[in-house]
């Protein structure tokens, strides 16, 4: 076989390998429209159960400073789950007083469900929530 000759079967090696290539990014582009796919109708088929088990109910959860060391370094928020719309998009109303007495509430459309832990009744949010309240009109004199 001839120099040229080889040349000529290297190049259409490499046209099939180029081919070949382009393929499976074509193919791999399709794969990843059919994932997106399954993942809206898992997400429509989920958001109803999601709906049913977070909207318009509380939880709190136990919130900490890096380690704490004992439980007395620790405190409750609580939430009221506002509106759900998918798993991503859960949006909340949310308080705490940490260990040094500071109060903060949010409002936040990305409440991660990592955070929902233990539900608990209005009656205890509320009675925390008024409890909060009266820490703050203390200090309002």
């Amino acid at each position: 076989m001839d120099g040229e000759c080889k040349q000529s079967i290297d190049l259409i090696k490499m046209d099939k390998l180029t081919e070949l290539k382009q393929e499976e990014i074509k193919a791999k582009h399709a794969l990843m429209r059919i994932r997106s796919k399954i993942l809206n109708l898992e997400e429509k088929n989920l958001t109803p159960a999601l709906i049913k088990k977070y909207e318009g109910k509380y939880f709190k959860f136990r919130n900490s400073y890096s380690l704490p060391k004992s439980e007395r370094d620790k405190w409750w928020v609580y939430s009221k789950v506002l509106k759900v719309k998918s798993r991503d998009e859960i949006t909340s109303f949310a308080f705490q007083k940490d260990i040094y007495g500071e109060i903060t509430t949010s409002k936040k459309n990305r409440t991660s469900e990592s955070i929902l832990q233990i539900e608990i009744t209005k009656r205890e949010f509320d009675a925390a929530y008024n409890k909060m309240i009266q820490t703050i009109n203390k200090y309002n004199g």
